[in-house]
């Protein structure tokens, strides 16, 4: 090619280059010029807020005084930003926050990242939800799920509460409770054990009980309370449905049981899909904020201690699981990386801990009882590791 007509391509190319690239530029530069400052953050109560699951719908003078609780950074913040948004900010700094189109966004990157998506003008509006669940509310429900896998692990494992199992046995406890009930189970909560214990029945030859049950779950108002606490007294005791005189309840046993109950896939970690028990727990708009607040680092996985955490015992989980889930998920992300991870019968990490490298080289490392790694031991050569 000859020297004027490489000289002629190159400067077509600059001059369709200068053309173009503003045009580009231009809708950028367009919305960036009609995006003011952020507004200054004034945190709005809104009357009609409901300040617990009892129905109260005036706020507390405590609260009213206090605003910041309802701004605090650990409230339950769920996203409602576009999926693409959400899984492209995952990592950002969490900031619970609401915009000026009425959606909370977890972090300034999600608000701006639907900004572009969108074409939308949006800025924030205060810090904190804009519709959040109280903290009260959410201990209420938190109380209600750890009634509900109490019950399910007297069932499963208390021989005497099969007795109550039945469908003809919920028929008459359901014919009894809501006899000219005018409440809702939400009203007498500590009641509920004893709908949970027929939850789960097929009752083909009593629709009715199925249909009546499914309406005392969903927090309509045919409940007589004074009824559904004897009904609760009666079977709840030593004699019908509860703990053997000789053994006390062990909270941490629950916990790791009802963990196992739901991790279908055996993978050490939950997803919102094995939680389908909790829509048998009352108050359904809180249960679509229960896994996002046990969720503490935003994964989209529960692994054992944030279930634990959530229930309400800090310390009632299994090191060793909680090991595993981490090393599986860090196996994913590195090709030919597989772990190894040995647990003892107790849950606690064995001393000695190894990956297998490309399927043909072992690493190895000594850990702790609570899976601490400890640092220096990491070798490819034979390890001994100290008895924890």
């Amino acid at each position: 090619m000859t020297g004027p007509n490489i000289m002629k391509e190159t400067f077509m190319s600059i001059w369709i280059f200068a053309f173009i690239a503003p045009l580009l530029a231009g809708p950028i530069e367009k919305e960036r010029a009609h995006i003011g400052p952020f507004p200054t953050l004034q945190p709005v109560v809104e009357e009609n807020w409901e300040d617990n699951i009892f129905g109260q719908n005036e706020i507390d003078d405590s609260i009213a005084q206090d605003i910041g609780s309802r701004l605090a950074r650990d409230e339950v913040c769920i996203s409602e930003a576009n999926p693409a948004c959400q899984e492209r900010c995952v990592t950002s700094e969490p900031l619970c926050m609401c915009g000026t189109n009425g959606k909370t966004y977890q972090n300034h990157c999600e608000m701006t990242c639907e900004r572009k998506v969108n074409m939308e003008l949006i800025n924030m509006r205060f810090v904190g939800n804009c519709d959040p669940i109280s903290q009260e509310r959410l201990q209420s429900y938190k109380s209600m799920v750890k009634d509900l896998v109490t019950t399910e692990y007297l069932k499963q494992n208390v021989r005497k509460c099969g007795k109550l199992m039945n469908c003809n046995q919920a028929k008459h406890v359901l014919q009894f409770v809501t006899k000219g009930g005018e409440q809702s189970i939400s009203e007498c909560p500590e009641n509920l054990p004893s709908f949970y214990l027929f939850t789960g029945l097929d009752c083909k030859d009593y629709v009715s009980v199925t249909k009546r049950l499914t309406d005392v779950l969903s927090n309509e108002p045919i409940i007589n309370c004074k009824l559904a606490k004897r009904v609760n007294d009666k079977l709840f005791n030593k004699k019908h449905c509860a703990w053997d005189a000789n053994y006390e309840s062990n909270e941490k046993e629950i916990i790791n049981w009802s963990f196992d109950a739901l991790d279908i896939n055996f993978d050490r970690q939950l997803v919102e899909q094995e939680l389908e028990i909790l829509e048998n727990v009352p108050d359904m708009e809180v249960m679509f904020y229960y896994f996002k607040h046990c969720d503490k680092n935003r994964d989209g996985y529960l692994r054992e201690d944030e279930w634990s955490s959530c229930l309400g015992c800090e310390d009632c989980y299994r090191p060793c699981n909680v090991y595993m889930a981490q090393k599986a998920e860090m196996s994913k992300r590195a090709f030919g990386m597989e772990s190894m991870v040995r647990c003892e019968a107790d849950g606690t990490c064995a001393p000695k801990q190894c990956r297998r490298i490309y399927g043909t080289h072992e690493q190895c490392w000594c850990v702790d009882r609570n899976c601490r790694e400890i640092p220096g031991t990491e070798t490819f050569a034979h390890l001994t590791c100290p008895a924890n």
